[in-house]
């Protein structure tokens, strides 16, 4: 009996001794992956876009009201010049399927479902549909959480309209239903699957840019911003009552679907002066840290925050 005691015992000390080396080893372990993390390469330009986004290269473009445009608002006035570094933008709008795998990682909310049956959540088949019916926040929200962030107003804008000056995404011919899904298009408030129209593709590719559902971005909207507005990658209004969404809707008429047309509500759907079923977005992402320019954060207008993948900013 002595025997099998001491033998338990030189057991249990070897046991121990194996435990403590494994807890003194994890910190190592993790140091060690950490380093190798760090020397992991970044995402850059040369890259290419990420999955389901289109490249959008550094440059000047002109914002605002087109030259040859008859409709434009006093808001897309006066046309400007604008730098903006290469960012990357979602090929569509994001889509009800893409909205409810956020919803059971338990980051995003529902949507808010006032808008009845033209609220595409919980409705079956429509996966491929744009996700509507959402507030600004939880577009924000989604973005994070799929290590993106919204695209500022002007970033949507050279997405839909590229460099050329042209008064719709795919240049100035008037819309019609093979390359808008608006007004008259189909039953009133309903969506189609996203990527349905590419026809109606802008210069880099993005797809639904007019139509479908109005997309938020990340700026507070001022009727007047554009006339002091900086000129390298403007941020909208330090601060205001209400969020830009661009790009028209599926019971708007052809002159709410111009690259030019800005529009504005509440980002809270608790006060929304909107219809709230005609509210989605899509999300960007910058590929290397923002390009240092003589310009100062005053300059600039509102700050985004971090743009890296998973910082959501």
């Amino acid at each position: 009996m002595a025997d099998m005691t001491e033998k338990r015992s030189g057991s249990g000390c070897v046991g121990c001794w194996l435990w403590g080396a494994l807890v003194a080893a994890v910190p190592l372990l993790l140091l060690a992956v950490g380093a190798v993390l760090v020397l992991l390469p970044r995402p850059t330009v040369d890259d290419g876009p990420q999955p389901g986004m289109v490249r959008v290269p550094a440059g000047r473009f002109v914002m605002g009201c087109a030259v040859s445009d008859p409709e434009c608002g006093p808001d897309e006035e006066p046309r400007h010049e604008v730098y903006l570094d290469t960012f990357d933008i979602d090929v569509t709008e994001v889509t009800a399927g893409a909205y409810r795998a956020c919803v059971a990682a338990g980051v995003c909310p529902e949507p808010d479902t006032r808008g009845g049956d033209s609220c595409n959540w919980g409705r079956p088949g429509i996966d491929r549909h744009p996700a509507n019916c959402i507030d600004w926040s939880d577009a924000v929200a989604y973005c994070a959480w799929a290590g993106k962030r919204l695209p500022t107003e002007a970033e949507w804008e050279k997405a839909a309209r590229g460099t050329d000056g042209r008064i719709y995404p795919w240049g100035d011919a008037p819309p019609d239903c093979t390359r808008a899904h608006m007004h008259g298009c189909a039953e009133r408030w309903q969506t189609l699957e996203v990527g349905s129209l590419p026809a109606g593709a802008s210069p880099y590719g993005a797809l639904d840019m007019s139509g479908n559902v109005w997309e938020w971005v990340s700026d507070w909207y001022s009727p007047d911003f554009y006339s002091g507005s900086p000129p390298v990658a403007p941020r909208g209004p330090i601060a205001g009552s209400h969020r830009v969404r661009r790009g028209g809707g599926s019971d708007f008429p052809a002159p709410c679907q111009r690259s030019s047309f800005r529009r504005s509500d509440s980002h809270s759907l608790e006060s929304l002066t909107f219809h709230i079923f005609d509210l989605g977005f899509r999300c960007a992402w910058s590929p290397e840290p923002a390009r240092v320019t003589p310009a100062s954060d005053s300059d600039r207008g509102g700050t985004l925050g971090p743009a890296s993948p998973g910082s959501g900013g």
